[in-house]
């Protein structure tokens, strides 16, 4: 997803639900959202980057 966890937080901060829920908010509330995001996103860095987990599910249909 990301190389750097600064990199990853700008991402989050531009697409996705976190970056609506980050625009509501401002001053003190908005700098503690940033902090919480940067510490649970702190156990996922590794040499190669920012890695969460994710899966998906494909599914078709024919009528």
């Amino acid at each position: 997803m990301a190389d750097t966890l600064d990199e990853a937080l700008i991402i989050l901060g531009q697409v996705g639900p976190a970056a609506r829920a980050m625009a509501e908010l401002s001053g003190d509330d908005f700098k503690k959202a940033l902090d919480a995001v940067r510490t649970v996103l702190q156990d996922h860095m590794s040499v190669q980057g920012l890695w969460l987990g994710s899966a998906v599910w494909l599914v078709s249909a024919r009528f």
